[in-house]
């Protein structure tokens, strides 16, 4: 499989090259030496050492042991290390761009959506979207069930509040744009979860773009996992509209 390029210059900036939202540059980074996907899989629910997705560590200084992450590092320490697979640096990324879009940490985990879905939907689908925000699910229920919950949960607009769906909607657009050239259903699903996101914040204009551009370009997609999880969403935002 070909290299994916995740075009940083698609996400939201500031007048001083900052991220979105972000009231400080990121602090000078230092990835850990041979350590790439099960590094972070394991550190993100270890916020006493650090958390790159925000779910109790400190999303704009990172902490001494591992400061903040940014764009540039992850490129260079895929770069120079590598691990066979780019979805874990791209998930990496995404997750800063999130943190970044997100002082207050609530969204983050929505970045690594797509490809830990590629990776394993049954586990990572539910427990990615339970991290997103403040959402009550039954652990009895099927995972495809409870992630069905969480998303008439966005699309009823119970995603925290109005503006941060708002941004949710603002993040996940960029990331479809970012990640435009994947070939794993990355882009598709993001545009899919805007146009979700959309419509919780009564956006039902932007909604029916967004599902409409998440429908057209699934038309012609493979029949895997993620790409069937963005055509659910897609259809079920545009029959609310």
């Amino acid at each position: 499989m070909p290299a994916k390029t995740f075009d940083e210059s698609k996400i939201r900036r500031n007048n001083d090259g900052t991220f979105a939202n972000k009231t400080t540059p990121a602090a000078p980074s230092s990835l850990p030496d041979g350590h790439c996907e099960t590094f972070w899989d394991r550190q993100r629910h270890n916020p006493t050492v650090f958390s790159p997705l925000g779910d109790g560590g400190d999303p704009e200084a990172g902490n001494a042991q591992y400061p903040d992450m940014n764009l540039t590092t992850i490129t260079n320490h895929k770069q120079t290390h590598g691990n066979g697979d780019s979805a874990s640096d791209s998930n990496i990324a995404r997750a800063r761009i999130l943190t970044d879009s997100d002082p207050d940490g609530d969204m983050d985990a929505l970045g690594t959506l797509a490809n830990e879905l590629h990776h394993d939907p049954e586990y990572e689908t539910l427990e990615t979207l339970e991290t997103m925000g403040d959402f009550d699910t039954d652990p009895t229920q099927p995972w495809e069930q409870q992630t069905q919950q969480v998303i008439n949960q966005i699309a009823n607009g119970q995603y925290v509040d109005g503006e941060n769906t708002r941004r949710l909607r603002n993040a996940m657009e960029d990331i479809a744009d970012a990640t435009a050239g994947y070939d794993d259903g990355t882009p598709e699903l993001a545009r899919s979860l805007a146009s979700a996101a959309a419509l919780g914040s009564n956006d039902r204009t932007t909604a029916r773009r967004l599902s409409e551009e998440a429908l057209a370009d699934l038309r012609q997609s493979p029949d895997g996992k993620s790409w069937q999880y963005a055509r659910t969403i897609a259809e079920q935002v545009h029959e609310r509209l």
